[in-house]
């Protein structure tokens, strides 16, 4: 693990409490605080629902890696058909950056939706949560069709 692969796997860890509530917020027609909502979410559907869509969420530290992984690739490949040792110029790397940003984007995006739909699932004490993979397997086949 690298020292920033560590620091996303805390981050992910302390922030989700605060993304569930957002998200729950954002998608209510009721308003309140988020710590009134975190305190509802714990009353009403027990503590470790706020850590819900946490999976997916350290999957998704994988991003940056994915987007480093294809620059570089792609980065490589340039500079070896231009027989060339120097760099790319600024507005290349611009452009190689957000095209490989494009592609972890698309690689990771399935990820995304899940945590989001996990995240926004409500659940009480007695009932089970759906996981991460029923939740891109439902998705799938609903856009699917």
């Amino acid at each position: 693990f690298s020292i920033s692969t560590v620091a996303g796997i805390v981050n992910v860890l302390l922030t989700n409490p605060f993304w569930v509530a957002n998200l729950r917020i954002v998608n209510s027609s009721e308003k309140k605080g988020i710590l009134r909502c975190i305190k509802d979410i714990i009353e009403k559907e027990g503590l470790s629902k706020l850590w819900s869509g946490t999976g997916a969420s350290l999957l998704l530290v994988s991003n940056p890696a994915i987007q480093y992984y294809f620059y570089e690739k792609i980065k490589g490949d340039i500079l070896r058909k231009r027989g060339k040792v120097l760099g790319l110029k600024p507005v290349e790397a611009f452009v190689l950056g957000a095209i490989s940003k494009g592609l972890a984007t698309v690689a990771t995006y399935p990820l995304q939706l899940a945590q989001v739909l996990i995240r926004l699932q409500k659940k009480r004490r007695d009932q089970t949560s759906i996981s991460t993979d029923s939740s891109i397997e439902s998705k799938a086949t609903e856009e699917g069709d």
